[in-house]
């Protein structure tokens, strides 16, 4: 079976790690990215499966690289989660409104990541199948 691969863009490293701790312990493989510029290098090298993506990072933030993704062609249809702290001040309808597959907030986004990334991302048995 393929292992599914998810990028995890978190500035915080506490953060980062307890993303990366529990998306492996599932079962998946686990990338990092501190910024929404090194997260770009990491999707055109590694192609992975979803996005979990800070929206606080530092420079470009996650709402800006969440844009752009959709923006461009090759990363249009790659899933993306938006985690984020500001939760009363960001609500879920504008995660969805910029482009974000599904929204999660901390500190109780890492008792959910793992079903939501489940949620999102067909077995990849199934993801292969091609239609005749």
């Amino acid at each position: 079976m393929t292992v599914q691969t998810v990028l995890v863009v978190d500035d915080n490293n506490t953060d980062a790690w307890l993303a990366w701790r529990k998306l492996e312990h599932a079962g998946f493989a686990c990338l990092h990215a501190e910024t929404a510029e090194h997260a770009f290098e990491l999707i055109a090298a590694a192609r992975p499966d979803l996005v979990v993506m800070d929206l606080g990072l530092p420079g470009m933030d996650g709402i800006e690289a969440i844009r752009r993704l959709r923006a461009t062609e090759v990363t249009r249809s790659l899933t993306v989660i938006a985690i984020t702290s500001f939760r009363a001040d960001f609500p879920e309808k504008e995660a969805k409104r910029f482009g974000a597959d599904a929204y999660i907030e901390k500190p109780n986004a890492y008792r959910t990541l793992v079903d939501a990334v489940r949620e999102l991302l067909p077995p990849p048995q199934d993801r292969n199948k091609r239609t005749p």
